[in-house]
């Protein structure tokens, strides 16, 4: 099985646009010199689809996870502030995987909250919508600038 990354923005009236994997990659590894002005001074809801391919066709979702960035006044993404979020998600799940003090009265739930924050729940519309794109079913904009 082969598989890709499709990554999309959720626009504030619910319009998708498609954020090319080879340039978040750009804009995690060098932010100042990949700006997105186009979402300056924003936090925007972001959508993440693992897609199998087959003969480099999509044919199925195999998963989705959803998140929230956010832009400084200059486009430039808070790279730091997502790598706290995955810190703490990463963190969350292991603590639920193996309790380091099971009978402790005192939760430490630091982890949960933060990762939480940097989550977002989306409506079945918008889960449906995300998978069709990711399949090549429903058209988007293409995020560049």
């Amino acid at each position: 099985m082969t598989s890709a990354v499709r990554l999309f923005i959720l626009g504030d009236s619910g319009q998708l646009y498609r954020l090319p994997a080879a340039r978040y990659a750009r804009m995690l590894r060098n932010p100042a010199e990949h700006p997105l002005t186009t979402l300056a001074s924003r936090r925007v809801r972001c959508a993440e689809a693992v897609v199998e391919l087959k003969s480099r066709k999509a044919v199925r979702v195999v998963r989705m996870i959803f998140w929230n960035a956010n832009f400084d006044d200059h486009g430039v993404l808070d790279t730091a502030e997502l790598g706290r979020q995955s810190v703490a998600a990463l963190n969350a799940l292991l603590e639920a995987t193996w309790p380091t003090e099971p009978f402790a009265n005192i939760v430490d739930a630091t982890s949960r909250f933060v990762a939480k924050g940097g989550a977002w729940k989306p409506t079945p519309a918008q889960r449906r919508d995300v998978s069709r794109a990711a399949l090549g079913e429903k058209s988007c904009a293409v995020l560049d600038r």
